[in-house]
């Protein structure tokens, strides 16, 4: 590895538009030029420090001394990745870093293992990337990163990486990190009961009414009540109904579920006119209205006629009396 720094920056600069012309060929789903990519990243590995290539990409990402190959190509992915357009694109990366195998996922691993100065965005979508190339074997790491890592934004990534790849190792894990005696910080807490709801294990639902009931934080409630209308759907109805206004607030996801569950259920369209029925003044009362009749009008969710007449009428009265 010695010896690498006095290299021109102009013949790093012709390498990289090299690996950039390797890209476009990979990206453009032409996947037989992959070994013409992991020539040029052999090239890389081969010629130049992490400090060249992170010079040249203006990231500044520090790594472990001896690491500089697997981790420097890993960067490139990611930066790949986060400027990639469309999703064919990503999914594209993607195989590449499949067909690394180790080689891939263990310079991913490092990004997360190393440094003195993480970044955490990069964190996020090395373990989105880890998790895409080969889930199962990202679960160890995942539970690290849940139970020790400095940002509380990636421990959330984490959880909700868990709940994606999904299985009893995941579920077990999020059980522990939802429950208040797991330890965890509260915005970790919240982000295992979203994962849960992602799994839909009815297991969870104990551990969920527990959070509904107890936990102080509304934001905390509110997404506890996302994951039980996932798992429970229409048996969660009256739950939610209780728990609104006091303990929870109408928010999209929340909206969302009770359009969807509606048309198995019109409880959930009861929940939604007595939101709209609030006719005092109040603030968050009327953004959550307004919310509920643009989530509609967006069309994500479909809605009987009558419902979405309904649910308009109460909107324009509400606006007229203001």
């Amino acid at each position: 590895m010695s010896g690498k720094n006095d290299l021109g920056k102009i013949e790093l600069i012709e390498t990289m538009e090299r690996l950039e012309a390797a890209f476009s060929d990979i990206l453009n789903s032409d996947m037989e030029k992959f070994e013409a990519l992991k020539a040029i990243f052999d090239e890389i590995a081969e010629r130049y420090t992490h400090e060249d290539l992170m010079t040249h990409l203006d990231k500044g990402v520090p790594v472990a001394e001896g690491t500089e190959g697997s981790v420097g190509e890993s960067l490139l992915f990611i930066h790949a990745w986060l400027q990639a357009p469309r999703a064919e694109d990503k999914e594209a990366i993607v195989e590449v870093l499949r067909r690394m195998g180790d080689r891939g996922f263990e310079g991913l691993l490092h990004i997360h293992t190393d440094g003195q100065k993480p970044r955490f965005q990069y964190h996020a979508i090395a373990l989105r990337l880890m998790v895409e190339t080969d889930g199962t074997r990202s679960i160890p790491h995942l539970l690290e990163v849940i139970e020790k890592h400095p940002s509380e934004t990636t421990r959330g990534h984490a959880c909700m990486c868990l709940g994606e790849i999904g299985g009893s190792t995941a579920l077990e894990a999020l059980l522990r990190g939802a429950s208040p005696s797991g330890g965890l910080p509260d915005y970790v807490q919240g982000c295992c009961t979203q994962a849960l709801g992602v799994i839909s294990d009815p297991r969870a639902v104990p551990i969920l009414d527990q959070r509904l009931r107890e936990n102080e934080n509304e934001m905390a409630r509110t997404m506890t009540a996302v994951a039980l209308l996932k798992i429970e759907g229409p048996a969660a109805i009256e739950k939610v109904d209780k728990a609104y206004p006091h303990l929870i607030q109408m928010i999209h996801p929340l909206i969302t579920e009770l359009l969807r569950i509606g048309a198995k259920d019109p409880r959930a369209y009861e929940i939604l006119y007595r939101v709209m029925a609030h006719t005092e003044f109040h603030a968050k009362r009327f953004k959550e209205q307004k919310l509920i009749i643009s989530i509609i009008n967006q069309g994500e969710i479909s809605v009987p006629s009558q419902v979405y007449l309904r649910l308009q009428d109460m909107f324009l009265r509400r606006r007229l009396q203001r």
